[in-house]
């Protein structure tokens, strides 16, 4: 198999700008790796297909090197979720499977931490060491996009915690298992339903929301989404406001060395009505919004193991294609 540098599609300052067409999967559910061969022209390749007992639902995908790592939402042992590591030659190796107890379900977030254990949410707050054993540090927690890490090793996400649960919050983990809500959402001004996060040097925080702001906006008038800061201290600054014409919908967010906000939104981009079709946007430290590329679908981009720290990003893009695809 290539180097995934080569055979993935990169994002390094700007997108490259590549429509994916709906394309036919007779398969259940595949991981997919898309080989631009030319400016219009990709080609599709199975790495590893699920079939229940090894999982079922490929929900989180983060490169370490030449492997994969991930979850699945079901299967396994329990039928409750997996986490799963798929090497360069296709070889899919169970983790972890989880057992809809005490240790939880249906995992949706993975970070890989410095010492080289995984932490992620799976309605608990968990880290998982290298002979695949659990430590549950916190639980109930709803499901969370994502979870970073400081340096001191505490642990923040999102999920459905604080003054307005049905909104979201934002909460913080400490090494001891002790939570505290930095900000819970009102729905209103500030957002509603918080998507990813990242964390910079200086301890704050940035991330999306995928409805709220502007009222009157959206399918639902209740807003588009947008990109807050939120410092330490749990002050939250909106950095901006979705229009639905420069997208609508935002779900993940990333940042360069350069400071520099990059995200993806499920809709807008063509028009206001929600109907159409997700874009990539940049965001600039001096609060400039930029629409980088208009997509076929909802999009989602995450970091490059290898090329993260030059801000190259990876495209998991779903187009036409109900399964998904890695760009």
């Amino acid at each position: 198999m290539k180097a995934r540098m080569n055979s993935a599609r990169v994002l390094s300052g700007r997108v490259i700008s590549n429509r994916q067409r709906c394309a036919s999967l007779a398969s259940a559910l595949v991981l997919l790796l898309i080989a631009v061969t030319s400016a219009q022209t990709q080609t599709f390749t199975t790495l590893y297909s699920f079939s229940g007992p090894d999982g079922n639902g490929p929900a989180v995908h983060l490169f370490q090197g030449p492997d994969v790592l991930g979850t699945t939402v079901g299967g396994g042992s329990a039928n409750c979720g997996t986490i799963f590591k798929l090497d360069d030659t296709g070889t899919q190796t169970v983790l972890h499977n989880f057992d809809c107890g005490t240790g939880g379900a249906g995992p949706n977030s993975l970070l890989l931490e410095k010492t080289g254990s995984l932490a992620g949410t799976a309605g608990v707050v968990f880290e998982l060491n290298s002979t695949g054993q659990e430590n549950v540090l916190y639980s109930y927690v709803s499901s969370s996009r994502n979870l970073v890490q400081d340096a001191a090793g505490n642990f923040y996400g999102t999920a459905a915690v604080g003054a307005y649960p049905a909104f979201g919050g934002i909460f913080k983990v400490d090494a001891s298992g002790v939570l505290t809500v930095l900000h819970s959402f009102s729905g209103g001004a500030d957002g509603r339903y918080p998507g990813q996060l990242v964390l910079d040097a200086n301890g704050n925080l940035y991330g999306v929301t995928y409805a709220g702001g502007a009222a009157g906006c959206g399918y639902t008038q209740i807003g588009c989404g947008v990109v807050f800061k939120i410092d330490a201290h749990g002050l939250l600054t909106v950095l901006h406001r979705f229009t639905g014409f420069d997208g609508e919908g935002p779900t993940t967010l990333l940042r360069d060395a350069g400071g520099n906000l990059y995200g993806s939104t499920y809709y807008g981009g063509r028009n206001s009505n929600s109907s159409c079709c997700g874009l990539i946007f940049k965001l600039d430290l001096s609060g400039n919004y930029n629409v980088l590329d208009l997509l076929a679908g909802a999009a989602d981009i995450r970091p490059h193991a290898k090329h993260g720290e030059s801000g190259r990003f990876v495209l998991f893009h779903s187009g036409c294609n109900p399964f998904g695809g890695i760009q």
